[in-house]
């Protein structure tokens, strides 16, 4: 079987001192593992982030270290190497002291000249504070979602611009759509020309200001759905 055409299955052995000292100075996890899955070579940084020396990793394997959830996953993934696919997934990997670290799997399958599956080369990349920002994010997003529907009234969540990012049902069935239509649309198509500078000059002040401005209809609007 030759090599497949493919530059993500370069051939680098673990016994090449440059190689190994490159991978050695970079700030991500990279482990080297041999076609059973093993450890063969594990640079200092990927010890760190799972709290042991280096020699400990060398001849186990990931699912040594995988959380139990995420086993088949690795599994699925990992056969994919010997396809010399190197599509990046997560998993969850458990430290020495049994908390556990999310990371990013950057994979890289290694072959022969003659294309026989040596095993991969794998950057991981602990992504703990993308994970924590995500959850935040979600918080967030729930607690908005929550207080728009706490009230009757029409209520929206926009950006700066007017695109909505939320908004409750009230404030659907007043512009005459379903919430999810609502969704990423500017707030100010929804009205006529004589009432959108109306709208607009409104935005704009409670934009520059920072603060929350009270904004009235006035009879001339009545002809307008909504807010």
């Amino acid at each position: 079987m030759g090599i497949p055409e493919d530059d993500s299955l370069t051939y680098v052995t673990p016994d090449d001192v440059d190689h190994r000292n490159l991978l050695d100075a970079v700030n991500e996890g990279v482990g080297i593992s041999d076609a059973d899955h093993r450890f063969t070579w594990i640079n200092s940084r990927l010890a760190d982030m799972l709290g042991y020396h280096r020699e400990e990793l060398i001849g186990r394997t990931p699912l040594d270290l995988i959380d139990d959830d995420d086993r088949d996953w690795f599994l699925e993934q990992n056969a994919k190497r010997k396809e010399g696919k190197r599509q990046p997934y997560t998993l969850t990997l458990i430290r020495k002291d049994g908390t556990r670290v999310p990371v990013l799997v950057s994979p890289r399958p290694r072959f022969e000249p003659d294309g026989k599956f040596l095993g991969t080369i794998t950057v991981l990349t602990d992504i703990t504070v993308l994970k924590r920002a995500e959850e935040s994010i979600r918080r967030s997003e729930s607690t908005s979602r929550a207080l728009l529907d706490a009230t009757t009234d029409d209520a929206y969540l926009m950006d700066t611009s007017g695109v909505i990012i939320a908004c409750n049902e009230p404030a659907a069935r007043s512009l005459g759509v379903k919430r999810e239509e609502l969704l990423g649309r500017n707030v100010l198509d929804f009205f006529p020309p004589d009432v959108l500078r109306k709208r607009r000059k409104a935005m704009s002040e409670a934009v520059a200001s920072g603060t929350c401005l009270l904004y009235t209809s006035d009879a001339a609007d009545e002809s307008s759905r909504g807010w």
